[in-house]
This record gives structure tokens, C-alpha cells and sequence, in this order.
């Protein structure tokens, strides 16, 4: 988007304009005071071998009371020193004016005074040439004032030396026209280039102007929407501090019914035995343990968020993670006719025990959920200082765009078995909560149709055990002529 900068204001822009090329002659004053006074003394002490006395005291004498007159009338001197100028529209006048009057004290005097010898003639004619070249430098800001000057200056003089009649001093004449208009060319030109660069100064000013009041402005509307995004996260931290406190008091709260209803069930399993009914007794039992592991899952995300999981870190052998897990699954998985193969490493880790049981747990729950025929393998694969533990199946597998999505709060994919609980979907973002409270690295790899692995890494007991052989074994669980699943990191 351009910005038409002054384009409200033209006749503002430009007396600004005229005000500043005001400055700039106004400032160039002193220079042209000294050059007056200095060589008007030069010539009156050349010319006094050739020329009466008086005549040239007088012309000298008139020049410098006019540059005296200049410095100090109507307070120009206090200008030069504080810089103001007033009107500039008056202060033009009174510049062309007086420049005018100075213009035709050297050219009109000096063409009168003109001696005969042409050799003071010459000097004559080099010294007001000088005159008019320094007045094209320092007036051209303000061409009236340097044209008030330059034509009194030199056209006298032309006229002087044409008056003569001989060639030579025609063309003398003619030279010092030319160099007149010629001057007075460069002059224009100057006070263009000026005026331009003035304009283009102002513009500059005014665009960094208005730029800062975008800035200030754009820095306001931040600040505004950078205080409403930290009160509404507060308000979210609140809201989900406060989910947080609700799931945890109705987890605890609603742990004392399902109690309850076990002892119930208990109780009647004694008593409905060998009966019909028992069926119906075996399919309560199911649903209450599927509300029992989604209340569980519930005050575990609950603790997790408020922060309130103590951990007990401690070394113990992988066996006893590895033998509990497989007393809890393996009876689960030949119910459901899969294969369940262990691969454990002697070996100790360095974690919470309960808590990486809960996270292991968790995906072995998944692979037997999601894994309809085939087999799970449970293995721990070491690397130096770390052990990597892995949950393989052979189930239905993952899209490589939903890998993401899996550990996301209440995810939920379809079980194989529709009669299977499919749960509330806080598994995987359990594991990965806890995963993270414990340090602990999480990742996943999946083909569909081929089957998943899940691994978490944990730190070993020590590090100067040799590292396994750059090729692992195959886990021979997945289907002959499938790809394994390849992951970052899995060298194997």
C-alpha cells in the first residue's frame, strides 16, 4: 500500500519546503558576509594604483555598510544564532532584496569604476566572476534570491565591455553573458535538486512518523491481545485444574460403589452357580470390570494432571516386571487364542516400578484389543545403559497418519472383537503422561494390516555390559513376506 504523504496539505508542504531552503541560504550568510567584505577589500587595494581614492572608498565603503546592514537588520544576526527565521515568505523578500542591492553594488560599481589597463580589467571581471560562481552555491536554495544577484553582478559588466566596440572586448562581452546564463542554468537546476531533496526529506519524516504511530498502535493491540490470551489461559488452567480436582473426587467417590458391586458379585457367584442364571452373572462381571479399569483410567489421567503422582524411583530386575506381566496377560491372551512370547534381559532398571508397570500394562492391554489372531511378543532389547522394552502384535495395525492422534486424550480406535470393551480412550495418553513424568522415551511404529510395536526406553543398571550385535532377531510373530515396522533409532 503506498502512503501519499503532504498530499492533504500541498500549500503547508510547501512553506514547510520554502522554510527549510530559508535555513539553508540563512545559514550560508556568514560565508557570504566574509567573502563580501574580504574581497571587496582586495579590489579597493588593487584599484587605488589606477582608480581616484575616494571613488573607490566610497563603492567599498557602501558595500560594507550594506553586509552591516544585512547582519543586523530586523534581528538576522539572533536568526543566524538561533536559527529561527519567522515568515519565510518575508524573509524571502528581504533576502531577494537585500541581495539585489548587493548584486548591483559589484556589478553597477565596478562596471563605473572600470579602469583602463586591461589587465586590471581582467582582474576586475575574474573577481566578479568569482562573485557569482560562490553565489550559485550558496543562494541557489532560493532562485529569486540568487537571481537578484547574479543578473546585477555580470550583465553590467557585459554591457561595460560590448560598449568598448573593439573585437576583443565584444567578445568579452559575449563570454560574460554566456556565463551569466550559464550560471544562472546551474543555479536553477541546484534549486530543484534541492527542493526534491527537501521534499523527500520531509516525506521521509513524515512516513517515519506515521510508521511510529502504526508501531504504537500495533504494540498497543499486542499488548491487548497478548493480556486476553494470558487471562484465557489462566481461565484454562483453572478449567482444567478444576476438571482435574472433579474427575479426582468422583474417581474416589465413585471407587466405594464398585467395591461394593464386587463384593456383590462375589456373592452371588457363590450362589448362582451351577444355575442358569449364571450366564447373566459372568456378563455383569465383564461390565464391571470394564467400569472399573475406566474408573481407574479416569483417577490415573486425574493424578497426572494435578501433579500429585509421587514418584519412588529404584533399581529391581526387569524378571519381576517381566514374570508379574505375564501372570496378569498370559491367561488373558490364550483366552482370545493368541500366542503371548516373552524375551526378557537379565538385567536391572532404574525407574518406578509401578508406574512403568501401569504403562506396560497399558499397551499390552491394547495389543490384545486390537489383535485378532496371531501373536504378542514382550521383549526388552538392550543397548548399552538403556533397555528398550517392546509390545509387538500382529493386529490390525495403525495409519502412519494417525500415529499422532493415538495419544491424544479420549482416542478411540474400533476393537477387533465387537463384543470387546472399547474402552475410554486414556490409555496411550496415560502412557505417554507417565512416560513423560518418568523421563522415559515412547515411540511407536505400525504397518496397517501387519501389525503394531510399541517400546518404552529405560536406563539399565550399568553401562560396561557389552552392546548387542548390530542385527537383532526377528520376533517371528508377523505374517511370512510382511516388512517389520522400522522406526528412528531402531537399528535393529
Amino acid at each position: 500500500m503506498r502512503v501519499r504523504v503532504g498530499a492533504d496539505n500541498p500549500a503547508s508542504t510547501c512553506a514547510d519546503i520554502q522554510s527549510e531552503q530559508v535555513s539553508l541560504v540563512v545559514r550560508q550568510l556568514p560565508l557570504v558576509f566574509t567573502a563580501n567584505v574580504v574581497n571587496s577589500i582586495l579590489i579597493a587595494a588593487v584599484l587605488t594604483a589606477v582608480v581616484p581614492v575616494v571613488q573607490v572608498a566610497v563603492w567599498s565603503g557602501l558595500l560594507v555598510v550594506l553586509t552591516a546592514i544585512r547582519f543586523f537588520h530586523q534581528g538576522l544576526a539572533g536568526r543566524l544564532l538561533t536559527g529561527s527565521i519567522g515568515d519565510p515568505a518575508q524573509s524571502v523578500r528581504r533576502l531577494t532584496l537585500a541581495s539585489g542591492i548587493s548584486g548591483c553594488i559589484w556589478g553597477i560599481g565596478l562596471a563605473l569604476l572600470l579602469p583602463e589597463p586591461p589587465i586590471y580589467r581582467l582582474f576586475v571581471a575574474f573577481v566578479l566572476g568569482g562573485m557569482a560562481a560562490g553565489s550559485v552555491v550558496t543562494l541557489s536554495p532560493l532562485l529569486p534570491v540568487v537571481t537578484a544577484f547574479l543578473i546585477p553582478c555580470m550583465l553590467p559588466l557585459a554591457i561595460r565591455f560590448a560598449l568598448e566596440g573593439s573585437p576583443v572586448w565584444l567578445g568579452m562581452a559575449a563570454l560574460s553573458f554566456m556565463f551569466t546564463v550559464f550560471l544562472w542554468i546551474a543555479a536553477r537546476k541546484l534549486n530543484r535538486w534541492s527542493s526534491t531533496m527537501l521534499r523527500l526529506k520531509m516525506e521521509k519524516s513524515r512516513l517515519a512518523d506515521e510508521l511510529s504511530s502504526v508501531l504504537a498502535d500495533l504494540e498497543r493491540k499486542v499488548e491487548r491481545r497478548t493480556t486476553d490470551l494470558r487471562m484465557a489461559r489462566d481461565e484454562a488452567n483453572r478449567a482444567n485444574q478444576m476438571k482435574s480436582r472433579f474427575l479426582a473426587a468422583a474417581s474416589h467417590d465413585l471407587g466405594q460403589p464398585f467395591q461394593a458391586m464386587r463384593l456383590f458379585i462375589d456373592l452371588l457367584d457363590s450362589r448362582l452357580k451351577d444355575t442358569p442364571h449364571h450366564e447373566l452373572l459372568q456378563a455383569l462381571e465383564r461390565a464391571h470390570e470394564s467400569g472399573q479399569r475406566m474408573l481407574s483410567s479416569l483417577l490415573d489421567l486425574s493424578r497426572l494432571e494435578s501433579g500429585t503422582v509421587e514418584l519412588r524411583i529404584e533399581r529391581f530386575p526387569a524378571g519381576n516386571l517381566i514374570d508379574r506381566l505375564e501372570m496378569e496377560f498370559r491367561p488373558l491372551a490364550e483366552s482370545r487364542g493368541l500366542r503371548l512370547r516373552i524375551r526378557c534381559h537379565d538385567c536391572e532398571i532404574l525407574s518406578d516400578p509401578d508406574l512403568l508397570h501401569r504403562i506396560v500394562a497399558n499397551l499390552l492391554g491394547n495389543a490384545l484389543r486390537y489383535t485378532a489372531s496371531g501373536g504378542i511378543l514382550l521383549a526388552c532389547r538392550r543397548r548399552n545403559t538403556m533397555l528398550r522394552l517392546e509390545v509387538w502384535d500382529t493386529g490390525v495395525g495403525i495409519a502412519a497418519d494417525r500415529l499422532e492422534e493415538i495419544f491424544e486424550e479420549f482416542h478411540r480406535i474400533d476393537p477387533v472383537d465387537p463384543g470387546a470393551s472399547q474402552g475410554v480412550g486414556l490409555g496411550l495418553s496415560i502412557v505417554r503422561r507417565t512416560a513423560e513424568l518418568l523421563n522415559h522415551k515412547v515411540s511407536v511404529c505400525s504397518i496397517v494390516g501387519h501389525g503394531s510395536r510399541f517400546s518404552i526406553t529405560v536406563p539399565c543398571r550399568s553401562a560396561q555390559d557389552p552392546a548387542p550385535p548390530d542385527e537383532e532377531e526377528r520376533p517371528g510373530l508377523l505374517p511370512a513376506g510382511s516388512a517389520r515396522p522400522a522406526t528412528e533409532g531402531d537399528s535393529a
